[in-house]
């Protein structure tokens, strides 16, 4: 998943999310987060340009302020928070998710494909088995 801010100016956008910050939430309780996406190790920020060639985003800045992870869940309902990090004005941001499953014969591929949720949106499965996420509803900050 990718909260996409800085990256967003190559495509005339003016008013971008300078840093934005990605929480995933369970119940309530934080199962991932990111800000700066190739602030990891070498071999992370490899894997997550692998995942996003793999579905084809656009590139992101090494060194940008862009958030990306990968994120392994169990089937669920889980929120996705988009915020500025601390002391950066608001501004527009790209949410973006793409899903890779295994079902139960064990074969894999990616699911759902693309799909972008405002930021200011909560994100919700779309039941308690393994799939894509397919809906987003607004939620109160």
């Amino acid at each position: 998943m990718r909260a996409v801010g800085p990256g967003l100016q190559a495509f005339g956008v003016s008013d971008a999310l300078a840093a934005p910050v990605v929480d995933v939430f369970r119940n309530g309780i934080s199962a991932a987060h990111n800000q700066g996406w190739s602030l990891g190790t070498p071999a992370e920020t490899a894997a997550l340009v692998t995942a996003m060639t793999r579905v084809n985003a656009f590139a992101l800045a090494t060194g940008s302020s862009d958030a990306a992870m990968v994120v392994t869940v169990e089937p669920g309902d889980y929120t996705l928070r988009v915020t500025a990090a601390p002391e950066e004005e608001p501004g527009s941001c790209s949410l973006q998710f793409t899903t890779f499953r295994t079902d139960p014969a064990g074969r894999q591929g990616w699911g759902g494909g693309p799909v972008e949720a405002p930021a200011g949106y909560g994100v919700k499965s779309s039941g308690n088995r393994p799939g894509p996420l397919r809906r987003a509803h607004a939620v109160e900050s």
